[in-house]
C-alpha cells in the first residue's frame, strides 16, 4: 500500500516539475482578435459527487483552436468583463498545443496572455507555483520513504526477535 501512496507523490513530482519546466519557445505562440466567447459547464467526478465548473471560453481570430479559463482563475471577473463590452480586445497567448483537452476540445493549458497590452497571465507566476508543488511533493515522498523504511525495519527486527 504504501508503495501506491508513494508511487503517486514522486509521479505528482514529476508532473509539476514538468509543467514547471515549460519555455515560452516550448509553448505555441498566438495572436489576434477575440473572435468568440461563451460559458460551459466542466464535469467533475469523484467517488462520491459529480459536480460542474464554469469555464470561460475564448476563441482567437486566426486559431482554432480554444481557450478555457475556470472560474476559479484570479482574473476570471476581469477577463469576463473584458469580452463581454463592446470594443473588440487583442490577445497575445502562449499555450501548449499537446496537453490533453477537457469537453470541447477546450485547452486550460495557457501559460502566458495579454490583453490589449496588459499581463493577465505569466508564466513565471506558473513555474513559481509548479516548482513549489514540486518541492512539497518530492519532500512528502522522501519523507513516506523514510517512515516505511524506518517502519520495515522495525518490523525485521521484531521478526527476528521472535
Amino acid at each position: 500500500m504504501m508503495f501506491s501512496i508513494i508511487s503517486f507523490v514522486i509521479w505528482f513530482a514529476f508532473a509539476t516539475f514538468n509543467r514547471g519546466s515549460e519555455n515560452l519557445q516550448d509553448l505555441t505562440h498566438v495572436t489576434g482578435e477575440l473572435k468568440g466567447h461563451r460559458i460551459m459547464k466542466h464535469k467533475y467526478t469523484n467517488k462520491y459527487k459529480t459536480y460542474y465548473k464554469n469555464v470561460l471560453v475564448i476563441q482567437i481570430d486566426g486559431c482554432n483552436d480554444e481557450f478555457g479559463f475556470m472560474e476559479y482563475n484570479k482574473f476570471y471577473g476581469q477577463l469576463s468583463n473584458i469580452v463581454n463590452r463592446h470594443l473588440t480586445p487583442f490577445f497575445e497567448i502562449y499555450y501548449d498545443k499537446t496537453r490533453q483537452r477537457i469537453e470541447q476540445n477546450v485547452t486550460l493549458h495557457t501559460f502566458d496572455m495579454t490583453i490589449n497590452g496588459e499581463k493577465y497571465l505569466s508564466i513565471d507566476e506558473i513555474k513559481k507555483s509548479e516548482f513549489t508543488g514540486t518541492i512539497i511533493s518530492s519532500t512528502i515522498a522522501l519523507l513516506l520513504l523514510a517512515f516505511t523504511y524506518w517502519g520495515s525495519k522495525k518490523i525485521i527486527q521484531r521478526g527476528v526477535m521472535a
